[in-house]
C-alpha cells in the first residue's frame, strides 16, 4: 500500500507541477521550485534527525538477540519500515529539485561501477547474482552525478528485488553512435523469466510496487530530465530495462 500511494502521489505532483510551469514565466518558475525545495529540505531535516536515533538504537537492540527469534523478528520488521520513510523522504526531496540537475561529464562506467557495491549487497539479500560487461569504457554523458547515482542504484534495486533466486542480471554500458546515445543495460536471464515479466513489464513501470526504494516514476523522471529515456524490452531469451541518455547535452 505505502508503495501504490507513494507512486500515485508522485505522480499526481509531477502532473500538477508541470502544468503549473506552463502557467507562469520562467524564472517565476525556478523560484517557486528553490523555495520549495528549501521547504522540503528543512522538513527532511526535522524528519531524519529523530529516524537516524530509532534506526540506531533499534540495529543496537536486534544484536541482543537471536537472528530468526521473536523479538529479532520485530526489531527487523522496525528497522524494515524506517528504511520505508527514509526513501520517501528521499523521493520527496527528489520530486522538489529534480528541474535543475547540476551536470558534469561523467564515464559511464566508472558510475556503474560506484553502484555496484551497494547493488552486491542487495544481491546477496535476495539469491542473484549481478554482472557488469562493458562493451564501450569510453562512454561518458553530461549528468548531475548524484541524481543519475541514486537513479540507476534504486532502479537496479527494483529489478533485484522482483527477480527470483539464481536469476542473473547483467548490466552493459554501450554507445549507440548511430542514434546519438548512450544507453546502460539492465538484462535480466532467469529460468523464471514469466514470473518477472508479470512483475515488471506486464502492466508496465506504473504497476510496479517499490516498497523500499524510489518508486520507477521518479526514476524515470529523474532520467528524462538529463533529455533521455527509460524503455522497457523484451527479447526470446532475456528481458531487458534501457536507461538512454544522448551524447550532447
Amino acid at each position: 500500500m505505502v508503495g501504490t500511494a507513494d507512486r500515485i502521489l508522485s505522480q499526481k505532483l509531477a502532473t500538477s507541477m508541470e502544468g503549473k510551469k506552463h502557467q507562469i514565466g520562467q524564472k517565476q518558475w525556478e523560484e517557486i521550485i528553490l523555495a520549495l525545495g528549501e521547504v522540503a529540505a528543512g522538513i527532511a531535516h526535522e524528519i531524519r534527525n529523530p529516524l537516524t536515533g530509532i534506526k540506531g538504537f533499534s540495529q543496537l537492540l536486534r544484536q541482543q538477540f537471536e537472528k530468526g527469534g521473536k523479538e529479532w523478528q520485530y526489531i527487523n520488521r522496525i528497522l524494515k519500515e524506517t528504511e520505508i520513510i527514509e526513501n520517501l523522504i528521499e523521493e520527496f526531496l527528489l520530486l522538489t529539485k529534480p528541474t535543475f540537475p547540476k551536470k558534469q561529464w561523467v564515464h559511464l562506467s566508472r558510475l556503474v561501477d560506484e553502484i555496484l557495491p551497494l547493488l552486491a549487497k542487495e544481491a546477496v539479500d535476495n539469491r542473484v547474482q549481478v554482472i557488469t560487461k562493458f562493451e564501450d569504457t569510453l562512454a561518458y554523458a553530461k549528468v548531475d552525478l548524484d541524481q543519475m547515482r541514486i537513479a540507476l542504484y534504486h532502479l537496479g534495486k527494483n529489478l533485484i528485488k522482483a527477480m527470483a533466486e539464481g536469476t542473473v542480471l547483467f548490466i552493459t554500458v554501450e554507445s549507440k553512435k548511430e542514434a546519438g546515445c548512450n544507453e546502460i543495460i539492465f538484462k535480466v536471464c532467469s529460468n523464471e523469466k514469466k514470473d518477472f515479466e508479470k512483475k515488471i513489464f506486464k502492466h508496465g513501470f506504473d504497476a510496479f510496487e517499490c516498497h523500499d526504494s524510489l518508486s520507477i516514476g521518479v526514476i524515470k523522471r529523474i532520467i528524462e530530465n538529463h533529455h533521455g529515456d527509460l524503455i522497457m524490452a523484451l527479447n526470446d531469451d532475456n528481458s531487458r530495462v534501457v536507461v538512454k541518455l544522448p551524447f550532447n547535452d
